[in-house]
């Protein structure tokens, strides 16, 4: 995983992710786009989830 972000929303009294990701791999080749579904294999990842507000 080379970059991950998004926004964590509220959907009919649910949470809602809409999240954007970059991987690459031993060759440095990258893919990105919607983050539909993740499965960690071999290793970890760490998530910080940080919120702020928003003024419109």
């Amino acid at each position: 995983m080379a970059r991950l972000n998004g926004t964590i929303a509220w959907k009919d009294g649910n949470p809602s992710v809409h999240a954007h990701a970059m991987a690459a791999d031993a060759s440095f080749s990258a893919v990105g786009g919607h983050l539909l579904q993740l499965e960690v294999g071999t290793g970890s990842m760490e998530i910080t989830i940080a919120s702020r507000a928003l003024y419109r």
